[in-house]
């Protein structure tokens, strides 16, 4: 039986289908690469197991990380921690920056805004958010933590964070978005359950930066919420449920605006379009198909049938193309607005068994030209559509690891920081 181990001791990196430039011209490798271990610009060593996934200020300042059940924010020039942030009383599970500064009364030149999750892997406690002010070193600003959860002005929250790429705050930085009461129904009636209270359903939570009160607490879905994210005109939300619909919502009344499908199967990611007129869905069953839809009409402008399950869904900084990660090593480029295929990359396996571990995942448009991915045992790629250039991060064939990373890499347009299984943070120019 094929498992991690065994897949890391036979993976040997070769390719099915590679980009290639408008004229058909495989792409080439960026001079000196591909790069690996040993050629990096820094490292942090943390020298245990790392579980979340890293995150990057707005100005590229900044990186913050959780480790264990706190979070440690470094200095990305020098690689020196500043703070180690107290508050969770479980395993960190996400970490996110606002892509936006925050005008704060507390300090004049404004802040950096951070929010985080917590899970019980033993289910006995309820998850948690904490969200964090950091002054411009790193410092936190606010200790208002132990503040009563109905108090205006409280930091700390019942409830996670979306999955699958989700955006915890809105593009203007003023509102942030969480579940609560997540967990899935499907095993009520296995157990012999009766059907939940719809007032205990899973719950998407608009919060005021601004006011630090919450707005919303919206109520719908039947079954657990795995993708949420708010529209770059920062007045809709968008949900994304196993219970095979997606809904729309407006930020300020809390109405359902639409609600698209049920689609007869398990719903996992999402993305709303560069203008916010259309949103991309992924279904993972009966069929593994992404659905672009037009917000305002509710109507189906095209599907395509990726037959993977995609996890990972972005749309380019023009609007003009998606590109979506899944499994057997598979990206997919394809137009939104008809459904066809530009472009794929894939990785060969001589065990079509391997296939099913190896998933594209952090997919993400850097700007125009380059698309950045990663594949689920680490390698990190780059591609430039201009320059029909290709860039790698990659482990040596002696550097052996025995488990994939479970932390995925981040990046902007100058810089990849990647966190792998060793305890090593390894960070690279672009």
């Amino acid at each position: 039986m094929m498992n991690q181990k065994k897949f890391l001791e036979r993976y040997t990196y070769a390719l099915e289908h590679d980009f290639t430039s408008p004229a058909g011209v495989p792409a080439s490798w960026a001079p000196g690469h591909p790069k690996q271990w040993g050629q990096e610009k820094a490292t942090i060593q943390l020298r245990q197991k790392i579980e979340c996934t890293p995150a990057l200020s707005p100005d590229d300042l900044l990186l913050a990380i959780g480790v264990g059940e706190d979070i440690h924010v470094y200095q990305v020039a020098t690689q020196e921690r500043l703070q180690v942030l107290k508050g969770h009383s479980e395993m960190v599970k996400t970490v996110q920056f606002s892509s936006v500064m925050y005008d704060s009364a507390n300090y004049v030149d404004g802040c950096y805004l951070l929010v985080s999750d917590s899970h019980d892997l033993s289910g006995e406690e309820s998850p948690e958010v904490i969200l964090w002010e950091l002054d411009k070193h790193g410092k936190l600003l606010s200790s208002r933590m132990e503040a009563s959860e109905n108090t205006a002005g409280n930091l700390r929250f019942k409830g996670e964070l979306g999955d699958y790429g989700s955006p915890a705050f809105s593009p203007d930085g003023k509102t942030m978005i969480f579940l609560s009461q997540n967990q899935t129904t499907q095993n009520d009636e296995d157990e012999g359950g009766e059907p939940r209270e719809a007032s205990l359903l899973p719950c998407v939570n608009i919060w005021s930066i601004e006011s630090r009160s919450m707005q919303h607490r919206l109520l719908g879905h039947t079954d657990s919420i795995q993708w949420t994210g708010i529209s770059p005109d920062n007045l809709r939300a968008a949900s994304i449920a196993w219970d095979g619909t997606a809904r729309i919502w407006d930020i300020i009344s809390g109405a359902c605006l639409h609600m698209l499908g049920p689609f007869g199967g398990q719903l996992w990611c999402g993305a709303f379009s560069p203008d916010g007129e259309y949103l991309a869905i992924s279904q993972g069953n009966p069929k593994c198909q992404v659905h672009i839809y037009e917000i305002s009409t509710e109507r189906a402008v095209s599907s395509f049938d990726f037959h993977r399950m995609a996890r990972s869904i972005a749309w380019s900084i023009d609007g003009a193309a998606i590109a979506c990660g899944a499994d057997k090593g598979t990206l997919a480029i394809w137009d939104p607005y008809t459904g066809q295929e530009q472009m794929r990359w894939s990785l060969a396996f001589e065990d079509p068994m391997m296939g099913f571990l190896a998933v594209v995942r952090g997919v993400r448009f850097l700007n125009r030209r380059k698309l950045i991915f990663q594949i689920s045992e680490g390698t990190v790629n780059v591609y430039d559509f201009e320059t029909n250039l290709k860039q790698q991060f990659t482990r040596r064939a002696q550097d052996k690891i025995e488990k994939f990373p479970r932390a995925e890499m981040v990046a902007s347009e100058r810089l990849a920081i990647v966190p792998d299984s060793d305890g090593t943070i390894r960070f690279w120019d672009l």
